[in-house]
């Protein structure tokens, strides 16, 4: 079964870590699930959000993304199935079934 990394993103001052992990975890053959909240939502955004849509899979705080003026981009169109936009629920239901978790 293949083991699964976790990742709780508070701020998008960490989407450079985020990245990093996530491709790292990849090339290890680790799985990666990414919670985006707070003002972490914005990087939807980014241009390199669509890389993470790819190797990871990604949920977005509805109530956060909700509340974002001026953030239009809709992170499913960006490919990969599995990704949601959700609540905090699938956050607490992630630190329970990934084999690890980080919270940035």
């Amino acid at each position: 079964m293949q083991r699964t990394l976790g990742i709780l993103v508070t701020s998008e001052k960490y989407i450079d870590y985020v990245m990093k992990l996530s491709e790292a975890a990849g090339e290890k053959g680790v799985a990666t699930q990414i919670f985006f909240t707070g003002s972490s939502v914005s990087v939807m955004a980014d241009s390199r959000f669509q890389q993470l849509c790819r190797r990871s899979t990604i949920h977005i705080c509805e109530a956060n993304y909700r509340s974002s003026e001026g953030l239009v981009m809709s992170f499913i169109d960006h490919g990969s199935e599995g990704h949601s936009l959700t609540s905090h629920a699938k956050n607490a239901q992630m630190v329970k079934e990934c084999d690890r978790y980080l919270v940035f």
